[in-house]
């Protein structure tokens, strides 16, 4: 029996806290006689999903089975060119393509979402659609439970666009709260467009980095590279495996480099909704404490062996004093600090400690 009433109740206020769309998500489902209700951003070549975290498992077969591109009922859909019409499975697949179908044979009985309904929407400029799904045995949406989702399509429209918007003023709330608090930083949007820039990191900008056409640029090449590629992980459809990405970013001889940390904000997979997704700190190297072995790694890409070197003499040891501390020879360390100085752009030991001692404590 499908309760509409039930799952307008249950989209009612999503967006007002934390968790309200993974719930309402939940209660659409249960209240429609479903197993799954979730979001598809439909974008060129890509597909998206924002599911509750307890969906993860689901969808990380999805992508990592490469299920993503045997899709058969979701590529069908979203090529209907249509935006708020109501898609279902009968309507779109044809018995044939259903029964020599990997997608509907395989994926589907596993997950139970070989029954589904669907329709597509405007979110500003972009594309995405809500997919309500379960399996084989409960039959096809039938004409009432089609009815029941037509009256609540606005209101799901409505709940994720005010989600969106409250998890992306949080977000910027908190780079805000860290601009107060003197940081320099910047957020990323779902295109890798830059969305905020605090006053600190503007007055890090120069001629050789900045922003340009709404984006992130370096005249460094190396930088440029890394750039580029965290414009690019704003689109993951995958958590990062890695929690943080730090790199360096040289500036003209006569200024100090940067250090940028990229965090992304992508929590949960809910968080594919629109707006900011990942955060960029920016230290000027000229200020804080010596830096850790780890720091070092990341920014220049150095051996264990080389970031201890490049540590101890920020300390102010001597090339010999460290060979004697490490039984080594002090032609083997004169070797790694020439790697030091080829790695750092530096050409003198003492420019090399310099900077070495301006990079900031992690």
């Amino acid at each position: 029996m499908v309760e509409v009433a039930r799952a307008l109740r249950a989209l009612d206020g999503a967006a007002s806290h934390e968790a309200g769309l993974a719930e309402a998500f939940q209660g659409v489902a249960e209240a429609l006689n479903a197993d799954h209700f979730y979001l598809v951003r439909i974008g060129e070549g890509e597909l998206e999903f924002a599911l509750p975290d307890f969906r993860a498992e689901m969808l990380g077969a999805y992508y990592k089975d490469g299920w993503a591109a045997r899709d058969d009922w979701t590529q069908a859909c979203f090529a209907f060119g249509r935006n708020d019409a109501l898609m279902t499975d009968v309507a779109l697949i044809a018995p044939e393509l259903r029964r020599r179908s990997d997608f509907f044979q395989d994926f589907a009985p596993k997950w139970r979402c070989g029954r589904v309904a669907a329709w597509a929407f405007a979110w500003g400029t972009q594309r995405w659609g809500f997919t309500l799904s379960r399996g084989e045995a409960a039959g096809s949406f039938d004409a009432a439970e089609c009815a029941g989702l037509a009256r609540i399509m606005a209101s799901a429209n409505r709940a994720a666009i005010a989600a969106g918007a409250l998890a992306d003023a949080r977000r910027h709330g908190f780079a805000e709260g860290l601009s107060q608090a003197g940081r320099a930083v910047i957020l990323l949007d779902q295109d890798g467009q830059v969305g905020f820039v605090s006053p600190e990191a503007e007055r890090l900008f120069c001629a050789h980095f900045g922003v340009r056409d709404g984006r992130l640029f370096s005249s460094d090449v190396r930088a440029q590279a890394e750039l580029d590629r965290l414009a690019a992980r704003t689109k993951d459809t995958q958590p990062w495996a890695s929690g943080q990405a730090l790199f360096r970013i040289p500036r003209p001889p006569t200024t100090r480099p940067i250090l940028a940390s990229a965090s992304p904000l992508r929590l949960s997979a809910l968080d594919v909704l629109p707006g900011a997704r990942l955060l960029i700190v920016l230290t000027d190297v000229g200020q804080g404490a010596a830096p850790n072995i780890g720091a070092l790694q990341a920014a220049f890409g150095l051996s264990t062996r080389q970031a201890e070197i490049a540590q101890a003499l920020a300390r102010g040891e001597t090339i010999e004093s460290f060979a004697a501390d490490h039984a080594i020879q002090v032609s083997t360390v004169r070797h790694h600090v020439k790697a030091l100085m080829a790695r750092t752009d530096t050409h003198r030991l003492s420019a090399l400690v310099a900077l070495i001692k301006d990079l900031p404590g992690q």
